[in-house]
């Protein structure tokens, strides 16, 4: 089966967009809470997959490994059931505003729209998909978690902003390589590798 080329996925990116930028307000914000609960679902798997094994910490690469393998579960979802995600947005929404076919201004507002319901959703999943309900009550998880969050926090802001840049640059990437197939499993493998 033949691969879409970048002048068909461009077209298909522009009619997605097209799509995001009539949405009403109340469905951007329901779509992009899922999107928000969607990919904090691929990093509950990838901490709990990634760091489940203790037995496995002299070996940071294979825990690392292992928790990319399993951390693209989050924008599989996201695009085949249709949610909104802020960095999936940045790729879309780009050419159509560039060819003029929809002013900037609706961008940047579907992009805050859908950051907030990114960020509701991601904490709605967080409190009660996983803090109250301990799924990461277990020392590997917790300490895995706690430790990840200190390395984030503790970073410098620019180092945060270019790693920021870099991976919303991966997950543009892998949405435009999702469109690019045709089939079921080309468009999963197409989300799977820029994100893991």
């Amino acid at each position: 089966m033949p691969i879409n080329n970048p002048k068909e996925v461009l077209a298909l990116v522009e009619r997605a967009a097209s799509d995001k930028i009539s949405l009403p307000v109340r469905k951007i914000l329901i779509l992009a809470f899922l999107a928000g609960a969607y990919i904090s679902m691929g990093g509950l798997f990838s901490i709990v997959i990634g760091y489940g094994f203790p037995s496995m910490a002299p070996a940071p690469g294979l825990q690392r490994l292992l928790s990319g393998l399993v951390f693209p579960l989050g924008l599989m979802l996201v695009v085949f059931a249709g949610a909104e995600l802020f960095t999936g947005n940045n790729a879309v929404l780009i050419p159509g505003a560039l060819g003029r076919r929809y002013g900037w201004r609706k961008v940047l507002l579907n992009w805050m729209l859908v950051y907030a319901g990114n960020f509701v959703g991601s904490l709605f999943f967080a409190c009660f998909l996983v803090k109250l309900p301990g799924m990461l009550s277990a020392e590997a998880w917790r300490s895995a978690a706690v430790g990840i969050a200190e390395a984030k926090v503790s970073m410098p802001w620019l180092t945060v902003f270019l790693r920021g840049v870099g991976a919303n640059w991966l997950v543009c990437l892998a949405v435009w390589l999702g469109l690019s197939a045709n089939d079921v499993a080309g468009r999963l493998l197409g989300l799977f590798f820029p994100i893991m």
